[in-house]
């Protein structure tokens, strides 16, 4: 429809949108929301006026009553469809990080405040659409939104079009609203990367590489008759030369990730290869740190200094003057 078409475009979809005081919800009021007869809506009323032009041309009373019962309900539909959507709030829910490639999981809550049910209300974002069936009085229901990721940083929904048209599907109401959710998308890790250097997972604190058990100094080529359930199977699965993770026998082992030492990278191949490293040696339960050029992380180990070191990662050199560290589509 043209006159949908004109509301939903850019300039007219910035004047209207709705993005309330909350940045983490939105209520869809009065001002924020449009109804136009659909194309389903528009056929229908061309047969009404064939039918009105008929009765009046035949004097049918029977045709008069028909036509204007099928108006009425057509004029209640708008009334039906518009309160369906009135003051439905969405809500944005909690995101969890993904890598590169993946896809990311929006979560919305549509919450029903009013006394009556709302039904078939849709939820439409940067092509991606997802819609509930009914949403019982005083109650929520979710809307899961699958969308693809490519680059790092951080990753937004855009504006959402929440719409419906029930009851009859003669006219459709709608409204733009935005929300501040966001989703943070870990470099890509790269796929089969060299292992990190020995010199790079030598202990800082003076550890001593040797056959101790109590922490992991690096990788050496396997040789025949080294114990298996030191080699490093994961490495191995990702189509690598068999490797024995050696130990050292001094409680200040660790490993360092440097990016100095990657030399003739780019800044996100360097990227990758730490991300890599570190979901490897998280993986293996290894104590290690990460030099980059503006901070350093001690080693350590645990979920808080992966995501740490992760999100540092995933947020290098991007530009966060207005808070919005980065929007990639």
């Amino acid at each position: 429809m043209l006159g949908e078409k004109l509301l939903n475009s850019g300039y007219f979809s910035d004047r209207f949108i709705n993005r309330g005081s909350d940045p983490d919800a939105v209520e869809i009021d009065n001002r924020h929301l449009y109804i136009l007869p659909t194309r389903h809506g528009v056929l229908f009323a061309g047969v009404l006026l064939v039918m009105l032009i008929g009765s009046i041309n035949y004097s049918n009373n029977m045709g008069f009553m028909l036509t204007f019962l099928l108006g009425s309900l057509a004029t209640a539909s708008i009334l039906h469809t518009y309160s369906n959507l009135k003051n439905i709030t969405v809500r944005s829910g909690r995101l969890q990080p993904v890598f590169a490639g993946e896809q990311v999981e929006f979560i919305f809550h549509l919450d029903n405040p009013g006394r009556k049910s709302r039904h078939l209300i849709l939820l439409n974002c940067n092509q991606y659409d997802g819609d509930v069936e009914e949403i019982e009085p005083g109650k929520h229901n979710t809307i899961n939104l699958l969308m693809p990721t490519e680059l790092r940083g951080w990753r937004y929904p855009g504006r959402i079009k929440v719409e419906t048209t029930y009851p009859l599907g003669l006219f459709r109401a709608w409204s733009w609203i935005e929300l501040r959710s966001r989703c943070l998308v870990y470099p890509k890790p790269e796929h089969n990367p060299p292992l990190p250097p020995l010199e790079a997972g030598e202990a800082e604190h003076g550890a001593r590489q040797g056959e101790g058990m109590e922490d992991f100094a690096g990788f050496r080529n396997y040789h025949s008759g080294d114990p298996l359930r030191h080699v490093a199977w994961k490495v191995v699965a990702r189509g690598q030369p068999m490797m024995l993770k050696q130990f050292s026998g001094s409680a200040g082992g660790s490993v360092w990730f440097e990016w100095e030492e990657m030399v003739g990278l780019s800044t996100e191949q360097r990227l990758s290869r730490l991300c890599r490293w570190v979901v490897d040696a998280d993986r293996e339960g290894v104590e290690y740190g990460l030099k980059m050029p503006d901070r350093h992380f001690a080693p350590a180990s645990g979920e808080r200094h992966r995501r740490q070191i992760l999100e540092h990662l995933a947020l290098y050199g991007l530009d966060d003057s207005d808070g919005r560290l980065a929007e990639h589509a």
